[in-house]
């Protein structure tokens, strides 16, 4: 028997505002039986459920025999703001299924606008303007069948009708280059709207787009910086046609209670400016001055394609200090991205500030000591209350910040437990992979890594809520994977590609930030950083089964990584910027290691282009694929010519200090050394050096993420688990006991921040070798490599991830010299198994010999290893392991 869940659109479960004139519709076959396989599938849409169940369709697929879970819609031109039902059924070798459900689409042409203009307070007067509320009232004569709102934004924009928030979105919408693209939102409003008057209300905030303190960065100079604004339309249907209420000059517009917002700097927000009910029909707005219609930005419109930035959980204090009168410091249980809500209760005028740290000082006050050069401020919030016994519950609304501690001023009487709450807030991406291991230690490293990739993940993936909130590419090209693993963040990182894709410089090389403010971010020679525009886009293929950033892509990708082999020395890469930043022995400020970059740039060069050839056999561009493999190896014998030294079988570069790690990580990650000798005497020599250090690394964030998997496939599991749970400076036990909740900057606790998620790439590891669950492609589709390769160290482990397929699930646990091993496979996907047993004989499958069982194909003995495949399904092996114990 077989059942379909989880349809979806682009990636979503009924979803409202898809612009993708030819969206993807997925779904996932499930069943208990093994080796289930797909057989044909259909897809239907029509206009309507009735239409559907009648057969008056838009689109039939027809019986396709793909054995495939997803296809693209390829029917009549869909048409704006349109709701349109689906049903997939579909035939296995088990027996068929049917799933139906719907979508509405987005507006898909400017015209589709016209009823709209871009409005705000324009550039009337010199300063830093409060926050605009603006407002419009209509009137509805009855109540229409279905509404939608469409909001689009440069900068931030809190919608509501009639009183009531037209979402539950948050520092909305995402971030984006406006120059090439401006985010709308699509919420569903049929609820909120009232025969009758109706009223909407809206507040812009500054975002990066109208941003006026000065940085390092200098968003305040961006070429399309101004005030902020907003474009929306509200589209009412109705039975005998559409009514659309579109923002124009004929609103209204005053300064609101938000006096400042800046998202690096906070807000102040000050009550008595506050206008109850603005939103709501019959307000009096009468001394309201008129909203000015501006150009707005460039972009183009579309549709935000990323999960919504939400408040997603809320944390109680875990202490709370009095330092003085009105003076508390109130802590967290970990770092956290978001603010605090404050509830107060204040009689006459107060003056509330709130200063947010992710660590305190010697002396116990939150240190906001950073680099950022912050012209208007650090992260800290003020709250003017004025009036007599007036209760406020209070958050702010334009700015997030990064913190595990709040030092509040100024707060009338004492400070209770209920009257500080922290909100969690980032992209709501959900949670769809997860570790656990008999050691309680590595458990607490995986919840700090996708706590910190969380904390980073605002529309975009930052490198810390604290400093910077920028999008860099380096930290990206790491820690991608390990996303993919743990997160739904497909549509976030495909939307971030485009992002990074027009942020190119004029030799088409990325930036080194993305968006960005202009020419920052424009650092010259930095692959492993540019590595991520390479990267990400094939992983997207591999980890999602979609190849459509690839090839939206692959022209840019394929002339980037062409230019920077022209650009290199024959295949060595000259004048690098960026290196293993943050090894141990780097300054926690400076970040370079002291090694030779050239060493790390050119190994990634390397792995680029062999990036670059496999997408080009992918998409059938097979003169790409032969001349990135020649270029590939041509870059592999420079490397081995340059930096391997026959005489000592190590790699190093000029004016390294000592044996660098990563150097040999690298080339023995990326295939760079050639002959089964010197891999083994560049493999010996980073495992001696690895015992010299007492069991530890000595790596930054590119050797980070490859150290413990090279050690692991050259037969050192036992060197790799050691150097995992290492209890000294450096590694990850260590920050752990010096009470880490996320993962840091760098090694030390001389780190500026401890929002970093790119020293947690351990968590690779974890997936794949540890608890035995990596997701691969080949030709046939989906393969999953089902390997623990850690069961000598550990009493158990285990691991889950949500393919395209269905949920992927990999546990194992020891008992003395017993293993067993329970695997889950989706259907569609197939998964390649090795068992750690010198002997066919020693491995049975639900009780029966493994070569008898059912699902198991193919298991043999090959050095050390009974190795096969195994189909769909759920199977529970048992191993006896001599000498495990």
């Amino acid at each position: 028997m077989v059942t379909l869940t989880d349809p979806r659109v682009e990636k979503k479960v009924r979803p409202v505002g898809v612009d993708v004139r030819a969206p993807r519709l997925s779904w996932v076959v499930d069943s208990a039986e093994r080796d289930v396989r797909l057989e044909a599938f259909r897809v239907r849409v029509a206009a309507g459920p009735a239409a559907l169940s009648e057969g008056d369709l838009v689109w039939d697929s027809g019986v396709r025999s793909e054995k495939r879970t997803w296809v693209d819609y390829d029917g009549a031109a869909l048409a704006s703001d349109t709701e349109y039902h689906w049903q997939v059924d579909v035939v296995t070798s088990s027996g068929g299924a049917s799933v139906s459900s719907h979508w509405r689409t987005g507006l898909f042409e400017l015209e589709d606008w016209s009823a709209s203009s871009w409005i705000g307070n324009g550039r009337e007067r010199p300063g830093v303007r409060p926050a605009p509320l603006l407002r419009t009232e209509f009137t509805a004569e009855e109540l229409p069948v279905v509404a939608t709102m469409f909001v689009a934004a440069a900068g931030y924009a809190r919608v509501s009708l009639n009183g009531h928030e037209v979402n539950d979105h948050v520092v909305s919408p995402g971030p984006t280059d406006f120059d090439h693209t401006v985010q709308y939102v699509a919420s569903d409003v049929t609820a909120l709207l009232q025969r009758g008057a109706n009223a909407i209300g809206v507040e812009l905030g500054r975002g990066f787009y109208g941003l006026t303190g000065g940085n390092v960065w200098g968003w305040e100079r961006a070429p399309w910086h101004d005030e902020p604004t907003v474009r929306a339309v509200l589209r009412l249907h109705y039975a005998t046609g559409v009514v659309e209420v579109g923002t124009d000059g004929t609103w209204s517009r005053t300064d609101g209670p938000t006096r400042f917002d800046d998202v690096y700097a906070g807000e102040i927000f000050d009550t008595s400016h506050a206008f109850p009910g603005y939103d709501t029909a019959g307000f009096d707005a009468s001394d309201w001055a008129r909203a000015r219609v501006v150009a707005g930005p460039r972009g183009n419109l579309v549709a935000q394609r990323d999960q919504p930035i939400r408040a997603v959980d809320r944390l109680r204090p875990a202490e709370i200090l009095e330092r003085g009168q009105g003076v508390f410091v109130v802590g967290f249980p970990r770092v956290l991205a978001g603010w605090v809500r404050l509830r107060v209760r204040a009689e006459g005028k107060t003056r509330i500030t709130a200063r947010y740290a992710e660590r305190l000082t010697r002396d116990g006050w939150v240190d906001q000591s950073n680099n950022g050069e912050f012209k208007a401020g650090f992260q800290t919030d003020v709250l003017y209350v004025d009036g007599v016994s007036i209760d406020v519950e209070w958050e702010p609304r334009f700015s997030y910040k990064g913190f595990q501690y709040v030092e509040i001023r100024g707060w009338p009487g004492c400070l209770a437990v209920d009257d500080v709450t922290a909100v969690v807030v980032h992209s709501d991406a959900p949670e769809t992979g997860g570790f656990s291991s008999s050691d309680p230690m590595l458990n607490r490293v995986h919840r700090a890594v996708v706590d910190t990739i969380t904390n980073n993940l605002h529309g975009i993936p930052t490198d810390t809520p604290m400093f910077e909130k920028n999008g860099w590419t380096g930290d990206a090209t790491v820690g991608a994977e390990m996303m993919l693993l743990n997160l739904d963040v497909h549509e976030l990182l495909a939307k971030w590609m485009a992002d990074v894709h027009d942020a190119r410089d004029a030799q088409g090389a990325p930036k080194v930030i993305a968006p960005g403010p202009g020419d920052w971010g424009q650092w010259g020679v930095a692959t492993p950083w540019h590595a991520a525009y390479i990267f990400i886009p094939w992983w997207l293929h591999v980890f999602c089964d979609d190849d459509r950033t690839l090839r939206s892509l692959y022209e840019g990708m394929a002339s980037y990584v062409q230019m920077e082999f022209d650009r290199s020395a024959e295949g060595i890469v000259v004048a690098p910027r960026l290196g293993d930043w943050m090894s141990p022995d780097a300054d926690p400020d400076a970040g370079n290691p002291p090694e030779d970059l050239r060493v790390a740039s050119t190994a990634y060069l390397a792995e680029m282009l062999r990036v670059m050839r496999d997408a080009a056999d992918h998409l059938g561009r097979s003169e790409d694929a032969l001349r990135f493999d020649g270029l590939a190896r041509t870059v592999a014998r420079s490397f081995q010519s340059e930096f391997f030294d026959p005489a000592g079988g190590i790699c190093r570069g000029v004016g390294d200090e000592g044996f660098r790690q990563t150097h040999n990580v690298l080339a023995l990650a990326f295939g760079l050394i050639g002959g089964a000798e010197d891999i083994r005497r560049v493999l010996e020599a980073l495992v001696d050096d690895i015992r010299t250090r007492g069991n530890r690394l000595n790596t930054g964030v590119l050797g980070t993420k490859y150290l413990l998997r090279v050690l692991t496939d050259y037969g050192h599991a036992d060197l790799a688990a050691a150097v995992a749970r290492q209890p000294g400076y450096p590694g990850w036990a260590y920050l752990i006991a010096e009470g880490a909740t996320t993962m840091w900057e760098h090694w030390s606790k001389a780190a500026r921040s401890r929002g970093h998620y790119f020293l947690g790439t351990i968590d690779d590891w974890l997936f794949r070798d540890v608890a035995g669950l990596a997701v691969c492609r080949e030709r046939g589709g989906v393969v999953l490599d089902v390997a623990p390769r850690v069961t000598r160290v550990l009493e158990s482990a285990s691991a889950h991830t949500v393919t395209p397929l269905g949920l992927a699930q990999v546990g194992w646990h020891r008992d003395a010299d017993v293993l067993r091993l329970d695997i889950r496979v989706p259907v569609g996907a197939s998964a390649r198994v090795r068992i750690p047993a010198t002997d066919l004989r020693q491995v049975t499958e639900g009780g029966v010999p493994v070569s008898l069982a059912d699902g198991c194909v193919g298991f043999h003995v090959d050095r050390g290893e009974v190795i096969g495949f195994v189909a769909s399904g759920r199977y529970h092996f048992c191993v006896g392991i001599p000498g495990a114990s």
